[in-house]
């Protein structure tokens, strides 16, 4: 079952992103000051939007798992961390490929792979989600470790002179995947899940473009990109 509240909130962000990358592109590749933001506007509009990407990615995986078995699931996570996987390193290599100076080597897609497959030990255990949830978001804060290495990046430890156009490691990051899934448990157990289906058509737009948001994510850079080059090249 598909619940259309999601699918709402999905949409909501994916036209949030929509707008913070035309801005990037705009500013940083083609310099055109054309959208009168101040930087912290956009800083507050990527995280919102990354937040609630990653908090929908937890929060889903424990509703799949109440419907399906722990098999069932591992299989669906594998195919799906899978395509994501794929997904991430044509993003790595067509960034490195034409805009080497953007490019992108762990971005939200390379962390959603590596976040679902963790994520498969702490589904079944709401309470575990949320301690752990709540310790990686901390630990930059609580944490004194001065280690830096490339095999490290994944985890939040990238060498001083690492640089992506899209960074996104576990920590901390996963602590917001983490609470999706302590969330999801809570929507559950207190039978809360009834909020979220609104009835709507599976033709309504927001329902329709909340499905297909991951599609949307891969193909409308190029196309900003390919719409700019002609105004602005």
């Amino acid at each position: 079952m598909r619940y259309t509240a999601l699918d709402a909130i999905r949409w909501t962000s994916v036209l949030g992103m929509i707008f913070f990358h035309a801005n990037y592109l705009l500013e940083y590749i083609f310099i055109q000051d054309i959208i009168p933001f101040w930087d912290g506007f956009w800083n507050i509009l990527r995280y919102m939007i990354v937040i609630t990407f990653i908090f929908l990615a937890g929060f889903v995986s424990v509703l799949s798992f109440q419907r399906n078995s722990i098999d069932t699931i591992i299989q669906k996570t594998l195919k799906r961390a899978g395509i994501l996987s794929f997904l991430a390193l044509s993003v790595t290599i067509v960034t490195y490929l034409f805009i080497p100076e953007f490019g992108i080597s762990w971005g939200i897609l390379h962390f959603l792979a590596l976040a679902s497959l963790i994520g498969i030990f702490t589904i079944r255990s709401w309470y575990l989600a949320f301690i752990l949830g709540i310790f990686v978001l901390s630990f930059p804060y609580i944490s004194s470790l001065d280690i830096a290495s490339v095999f490290l990046i994944p985890i939040g430890f990238p060498p001083w002179d690492y640089a992506s156009a899209d960074y996104y490691p576990l920590i901390p990051w996963f602590g917001y995947y983490l609470i999706g899934q302590g969330m999801g448990y809570i929507f559950i157990r207190y039978q809360l899940l009834v909020y979220l289906d609104w009835n709507l058509s599976e033709n309504n737009f927001l329902t329709f473009f909340g499905r297909y948001a991951l599609i949307i994510y891969m193909i409308h850079v190029p196309i900003l990109y390919g719409v700019f080059w002609i105004l602005w090249r």
